[in-house]
């Protein structure tokens, strides 16, 4: 498949996702008044499991279970380097919804990359 209309499919399922993970963020910071970290971890490990299955069956096409362990991986890396991004922003005044906006950008990229290359990858 060429690179462009994975990448749009990836992009569609992910405008999904992002959709589930910011209403899920915004939900447990003002509604259950939860500290942004703890908000972006929740989210981030059902984003993970919701990710999983949308990907893998909408966008790669590669329904194999067994991929759940390097596409976790993908994603505690991503967090990571999200919560990472979240601190110094948070720690320079920029306020923190923002900020979440720019890792949404910043990890959907990187995500595509290592899923397409690193999780479902098909052997030639």
């Amino acid at each position: 498949m060429q690179i462009r209309p994975l990448f749009a499919k990836y992009v569609l399922a992910g405008i999904f996702n992002t959709i589930t993970g910011y209403g899920i963020i915004i939900l447990l910071i003002y509604l259950l008044k939860i500290n942004i970290y703890l908000s972006f971890l929740i989210s981030t490990f059902i984003g993970i499991l919701l990710n999983f299955f949308v990907y893998s069956s909408y966008v790669f096409n590669n329904k194999e279970r067994k991929n759940i362990y390097k596409f976790s991986l993908v994603y505690i890396v991503l967090y990571g380097i999200g919560n990472l991004q979240l601190y110094i922003f948070n720690s320079i005044g920029i306020y923190p919804y923002i900020t979440m906006v720019f890792i949404i950008v910043i990890n959907t990229i990187m995500g595509f990359l290592l899923n397409k290359d690193f999780v479902f990858k098909r052997l030639p």
